[in-house]
C-alpha cells in the first residue's frame, strides 16, 4: 500500500496528537491509503481515538455531536509541557473534523470540538465547512491579546463559537463582547448555584446557554426550568421522556432530610426517612446509579444512600426540591399503599423459614406500585434502575422468593384466604403470622407521616 499524495491531501494534513511540524518537527498522521477497494480502516481508527456525545435542544432533539479524545494528553499546567500536550489534543480534534467533512461529506449532525482558543490559528480550520462546525473555547486570561484577533477572524468566517465557563470564575469582558454563547459545567452545582450562575450569565446579554455534564434527571429538569437552550451529558443520552411530569414529593419531608444532611447526621438516620417514601426512594436510587459502579446492583434504600457523601446528597436534594411538586391526594394514597406493602414484605421475610433478605423484600414492596407513581409500565420504570436481578424478577415477573412474597402480600391485601394459605405454605410462613404482619403494617403506615 502507498500513501495517497493528491494536492488535496497535501493541503489538508490530518495530524493526530502531535505538535505543529514547524515547532517540533514531529508528525503522526492517519493517512488515507490506496487499498485496491479494501477499506483502509481510517474511520475505524478515528472511532477508536474519539468519543462522541450528543448535544440536545429543548425538545430533546440532537443539535450537534461533540468529538473528544478518548485519551486526553493535556494536564492543567499552563506552562510549556501542559500547553504542548493540550495543543496535541486540539490537533487531533481538528484533524478529525477535517476527516469527517473532507470531499464535501456532510455529517448527519453539526460537529462540536472543545479547543484552547489559541488553537484557532490552525491552518486546517480554513478547510472546514463553517455551517457544520462549532468550537467551544477554553480561554486563558494571559492569552487574551493573542486570541481576541483569532476569535474575530473565525467569527467573520462564519464559525459558531461558544465560551466554556466554570462556576466561580470570571468571564473576560472583551470576550463576552464578542461571543454571546456560553457552555456551563453544571456537574457539581446545587440548585442555588445553578440559579445564580444562570441569572448572572443572562445579565451579560448572552444569547444562548448550554449546560454540560448533566448527570441526573433533577439537573436536567432544573436547567430546563432556567431556560437553558442546549443540554449535554451522560444522563441526557439515556433519557426516554425529555419532559416528564414533575416528581410528586413532600417538600416538608425533603426540607427535613436537607436539614439533617446539613447537620452531617448519620446516613442510616437519613436512609430511614428516605425509605418511607416510594417516589423519593425511586429518584434517589436512580441518581445513585449515576454515581456508583454500574456493575454493583442496589439491594436496598440504605445501600443507595451510602453511595453518597453529605455534599453530594445536599446538592441532589436541592435540585429535587426545586423541580418537584407536592403529592396529590391520589399520589398520597398510592404512597401509603406502597409503604404498607413494603413493611408487610419486610415482616414476612423475617418470619419466613426461607433465607430472604428483609431489606430487599422491603424494596420489592416499596417499588411494587412504581408503575402508578411514574405513569410508566413497570418494566420500563424498573429498567432505568440498576437493581439486583432477584428484585427485578420479583417486580416484573413476580417470580423467585421475592416474587412469592409479593404474591402473598397481594393475597393478604385482597383478603383472598385460599391463595393466602397456599402461598404462605410455599413461603414457609404461618398464615396466622401473615395476618398479624398485615395488621401491624397497616398500623405503622397510618402512624407514619407522608
Amino acid at each position: 500500500m502507498k500513501a495517497a499524495t493528491s494536492p488535496k491531501e497535501r493541503k489538508k494534513e490530518r495530524n493526530i496528537n502531535t505538535i505543529d511540524q514547524a515547532r517540533a518537527g514531529i508528525s503522526t498522521h492517519v493517512l488515507a491509503v490506496e487499498t485496491s477497494g479494501t477499506s483502509s480502516q481510517h474511520s475505524d481508527i478515528l472511532e477508536r481515538l474519539l468519543h462522541r456525545q450528543a448535544v440536545y435542544g429543548r425538545s430533546g432533539q440532537i443539535t450537534a455531536i461533540e468529538l473528544t479524545p478518548r485519551i486526553r494528553l493535556a494536564y492543567p499546567d499552563p506552562q510549556a509541557p501542559g500547553q504542548q500536550l493540550r495543543q496535541c489534543d486540539d490537533t487531533t480534534l481538528i484533524a478529525a473534523l477535517c476527516a469527517l467533512t473532507e470531499d464535501g461529506r456532510q455529517p448527519r449532525y453539526p460537529l462540536l470540538a472543545n479547543l484552547d482558543a489559541a488553537s484557532l490559528d490552525a491552518k486546517e480550520i480554513d478547510f472546514l465547512p463553517r455551517q457544520l462546525i462549532t468550537f467551544a473555547l477554553d480561554i486563558r486570561a494571559d492569552a487574551l491579546p493573542t486570541v481576541l484577533p483569532l476569535i474575530r477572524k473565525r467569527q467573520r468566517e462564519g464559525f459558531r463559537l461558544v465560551i466554556n465557563y466554570r462556576y466561580g470564575t470570571q468571564l473576560p469582558a472583551p470576550v463576552v463582547d464578542l461571543v454571546k454563547e456560553v457552555r456551563l459545567d453544571v456537574g457539581t452545582l446545587n440548585a442555588a448555584e445553578l440559579d445564580i450562575t444562570a441569572r448572572s450569565l443572562r445579565a451579560l446579554s448572552l444569547h444562548r446557554l448550554m449546560a454540560t455534564r448533566i448527570g441526573c434527571q433533577e439537573t436536567l429538569d432544573w436547567c430546563n426550568k432556567l431556560k437553558f437552550d442546549e443540554f449535554q451529558g451522560a444522563y441526557c443520552d439515556s433519557v426516554h421522556e425529555w419532559t416528564p411530569a414533575p416528581t410528586e414529593i413532600s417538600r416538608l419531608r425533603m426540607l427535613d432530610i436537607i436539614d439533617r444532611v446539613i447537620a452531617r447526621r448519620n446516613m442510616t438516620e437519613i436512609a430511614s426517612l428516605v425509605k418511607t417514601d416510594a417516589r423519593l426512594s425511586y429518584q434517589l436510587i436512580g441518581y445513585a446509579n449515576t454515581l456508583a459502579d454500574r456493575n454493583v446492583a442496589i439491594n436496598s434504600v440504605s445501600q443507595a444512600v451510602l453511595c453518597f457523601k453529605h455534599d453530594d446528597l445536599y446538592r441532589w436534594l436541592t435540585l429535587l426540591l426545586h423541580t418537584s411538586r407536592e403529592p396529590s391526594a391520589a399520589t398520597l394514597g398510592t404512597l401509603r399503599r406502597a409503604l404498607s406493602r413494603a413493611l408487610l414484605l419486610d415482616s414476612l421475610a423475617r418470619k419466613s423459614l426461607q433465607q430472604i433478605d428483609p431489606e430487599a423484600a422491603y424494596l420489592i414492596g416499596l417499588f411494587s406500585l412504581t408503575d402508578q407513581l411514574t405513569r410508566q409500565p413497570i418494566e420500563q420504570a424498573i429498567s432505568r434502575l440498576t437493581l439486583s436481578a432477584e428484585i427485578k424478577t420479583a417486580l416484573i415477573e413476580r417470580k423467585g422468593s421475592g416474587g412469592l412474597l409479593l404474591q402473598l402480600a397481594l393475597a393478604a391485601e385482597n383478603a383472598d384466604q385460599g391463595a393466602l394459605e397456599a402461598l404462605a405454605a410455599r413461603c414457609l410462613i404461618s398464615s396466622v403470622d401473615v395476618n398479624l404482619a398485615m395488621i401491624n403494617a397497616l398500623v405503622l403506615t397510618e402512624t407514619t407521616p407522608l
